[in-house]
């Protein structure tokens, strides 16, 4: 079943993906393994095919990931296929940025000169435009590790490139503006922190210990940077 029942002459069609991976647990060891659904998707069931003698510890849904804990009692290796069901059917807010308005009221049995100062009103507006994940760098030899919040609701995930500002002479060689200084690759859950790792390639790494500023990019956001 890939389609909702129609309801007031709309109907609407699911966008499911599958997430499959067959793992070798060593014998007497315990494996962990995770299944991440593509960006914009959310794991809504797992399931899996063990071989016989070997034991499910149990698996951890989390929205965007499922985590798995297999442990092989026996002298010998054993195999399992797990299984993650993904969705990214959703709901959408309607157009435009909503505006709140909040009144707050107060009341008193004392007597009272002015009863205008009882009661008061805020107003706001909803910003309904996915907040972008935001990060600081710093280089640890090769690699660039930046923290990054994700504040998107349906997750962030993607490419994560580091590129150079401008054109400019580092370590004896040309870097052209754009250039990238490092890569990598990054999946969050909604509202997580955590941090990203870039690695450099043979021919950046050495310009990458002396470049200051640079520019991250995530996904379809960037912003400078200065590298510490």
């Amino acid at each position: 079943l890939d389609e909702l029942a129609e309801a007031n002459g709309h109907g609407h069609d699911l966008n499911l993906r599958e997430i499959t991976q067959n793992v070798t647990v060593p014998a007497g060891e315990v494996l962990e393994v995770t299944l991440t659904c593509p960006v914009g998707y959310k794991g809504i069931v797992a399931g899996w095919r063990l071989d016989e003698g070997l034991v499910n510890l149990g698996n951890d849904p989390r929205p965007i990931i499922r985590v798995f804990k297999l442990f092989n009692p026996t002298s010998g290796p054993l195999t399992a296929d797990l299984w993650l069901g993904c969705m990214a059917t959703r709901t959408k807010p309607g157009t435009g940025n909503p505006v709140v308005s909040n009144t707050a009221s107060a009341t008193t049995t004392s007597p009272e000169k002015t009863l205008s100062n009882n009661h008061g009103s805020a107003t706001f507006t909803v910003d309904m435009a996915p907040a972008s994940p935001s990060a600081r760098v710093a280089v640890a030899g090769a690699k660039v590790k930046a923290k990054v919040v994700c504040k998107d609701d349906e997750g962030c995930g993607g490419v994560a490139t580091l590129v150079a500002l401008k054109t400019q002479k580092v370590a004896g060689k040309k870097i052209k503006k754009g250039s990238v200084l490092a890569e990598g690759t990054y999946v969050l859950e909604s509202g997580e922190k955590s941090k990203v790792v870039l690695k450099a390639s043979k021919k950046t790494k050495k310009a990458l210990k002396k470049v200051k500023k640079a520019k991250l990019k995530l996904g379809n956001k960037a912003k400078k940077v200065k590298l510490r």
